[in-house]
């Protein structure tokens, strides 16, 4: 039996997590093993892939919210605090499990500046506002194979 079937509040299966909602201000994803290649699920999981992925995501957004960076949606990654449903899956979950904030928590006070999860400024270039031209095959700008610059 998959966790989908027992667990409350399931929303969706993407290619590679599965999105349950916890209340009206948390989600549950939790990162499978499961593995895509062009639109498509590969019948093979990779094992652990789905830790690897959180402990990834898990560490970066600390490390830019640490920096100033950038504040981010992440809550925890905890298992202990989920509601019981999921209780049955601890082992399961632990290393796979994220509950990031619902995205309309921080767009409901986005404006008035009351939530943490509320975006700050970030400073930098703008991003750009169209692909750059593609160049013509052989033109003399372009670089070859060992061109230094």
């Amino acid at each position: 039996m998959s966790l989908a079937e027992v667990a409350p509040g399931f929303v969706r299966s993407g290619k590679v997590r599965d999105i349950y909602a916890l209340d009206d201000e948390r989600l549950l994803l939790v990162a499978s093993d499961r593995i895509s290649a062009f639109d498509v699920v590969l019948p093979t999981p990779i094992p652990d892939k789905g830790r690897v992925l959180t402990g990834l995501a898990r560490y970066w957004f600390r490390e830019t919210e640490r920096a100033g960076i950038m504040p981010n949606h992440l809550l925890t990654t905890a298992v202990a605090g989920l509601p019981g449903e999921f209780a049955v899956a601890a082992d399961e979950l632990r290393g796979r499990a994220t509950v990031p904030a619902n995205s309309h928590v921080g767009a409901k006070n986005q404006c008035s500046g009351e939530s943490e999860l509320c975006p700050r400024e970030v400073e930098g270039p703008d991003p750009p506002t169209s692909a750059p031209a593609k160049r013509q095959h052989g033109s003399s700008s372009q670089r070859q194979f060992g061109d230094r610059e």
